[in-house]
């Protein structure tokens, strides 16, 4: 079980996929003093490059981002899990999951040091608040 389950708020920025693109959307941020929880970029269809951004205040973002002339999706949530690193850590929390017939479409975890990790699990909409309660 994680040691802090918590509903955030992302938004995606899809860009033409070309090099500068990640530091482009970083640096907008940055200037704008921006705080993230997460950050992460990958291809999709077209030739095109999506950043999914997670931030501290998402009002600071979606302003940021106004203003840098970068349109992102609507606001949408997933669960972010922290807690103390172990092995079968995430494990457990897909188990409890899967067994509520709750399936995950994508998930990015790290080893946050210091013993502990994080992970972001993005799920159907629908069974965001039945998973928090599984997973606290």
């Amino acid at each position: 079980m994680a040691d802090s389950v918590q509903l955030v708020p992302y938004y995606s920025v899809t860009l033409p996929n070309k090099t500068g693109q990640g530091i482009a959307v970083l640096a907008t941020i940055q200037a704008a003093h921006v705080n993230l929880l997460a950050f992460w970029g990958y291809p999709v269809k077209g030739r095109k490059v999506q950043f999914d951004i997670v931030p501290e205040k998402p009002a600071d973002l979606t302003r940021a981002l106004k203003k840098a002339a970068l349109e992102a999706s609507p606001r949408k949530q997933a669960i972010l899990l922290s807690g103390v690193d172990r092995p079968g850590a995430l494990a457990d929390s897909f188990a409890r999951l899967a067994g509520a017939g709750i399936g995950v479409y994508a998930a990015q975890a790290i080893a946050a040091g210091e013993g502990r990790y994080a992970c972001l699990l993005q799920l159907d909409e629908a069974d965001l608040k039945k998973a928090k309660k599984i997973l606290s």
